[in-house]
């Protein structure tokens, strides 16, 4: 994972509103000397880069974290996996049994993921096809998967991106290729980029 002060990302956001020809800037008011631009795009970077970092495409995540966990069955084929402290998405989970990994957790409440715990014959294979929810559960969220038809089945491999910022918003941790991608939201978020 990349790795950047605040103040690298503050300035990377100016750079890109300074080399913008279409930038509206002149006409952004910022009220009191306290919100000065820097601070208004300090203000705004958490929330970007975690929106960027949960919706980019799967090709964009160049780099990510992996973690090791206990699978805990509830039944046969099913079970769930505690998921590390700073989870933010998904990027790809492999039980020792399955053929490949899943990248996208579906949500719980869905048809297609709950489709899965009932008994009809009305699609053939998709009960036994692998599927990962995030689901809350009482120490926190939790990773549920469903597909794993072995009893000696573990976690193969998971890997998920952590949320991109510490605690005061101080350090960035983002994916090298979405470093890049937060800068320019964060400039059009605060009116200096021209729609795409």
């Amino acid at each position: 994972m990349t790795i950047k002060s605040a103040e690298e990302m503050v300035r990377m956001v100016m750079r890109i509103m300074d080399e913008n020809p279409d930038a509206e800037g002149s006409e952004v008011s910022f009220g009191s000397p306290a919100h000065s631009l820097q601070g208004r795009i300090r203000e705004l970077l958490p929330a970007v880069a975690e929106e960027v970092v949960r919706t980019a495409p799967r090709a964009a995540i160049d780099e990510m974290l992996e973690f090791t966990a206990e699978a805990e069955w509830l039944a046969p084929g099913h079970g769930v996996v505690a998921l590390p402290q700073d989870f933010c998405r998904l990027v790809s989970f492999r039980m020792s049994d399955w053929k490949r990994a899943v990248t996208v957790a579906v949500p719980y409440d869905s048809p297609q993921y709950q489709l899965r715990f009932t008994p009809t014959r009305l699609r053939a294979g998709v009960r036994s096809a692998p599927a990962v929810s995030l689901v809350p559960r009482s120490a926190g969220i939790a990773l549920e998967f469903i597909g794993s038809s072995e009893p000696w089945a573990y976690v193969e491999y998971a890997a998920y991106l952590p949320i991109p910022y510490d605690e005061d918003a101080d350090l960035y941790r983002l994916p090298r290729r979405l470093v890049l991608d937060v800068a320019r939201e964060t400039a059009r978020q605060i009116g200096y980029m021209a729609a795409a």
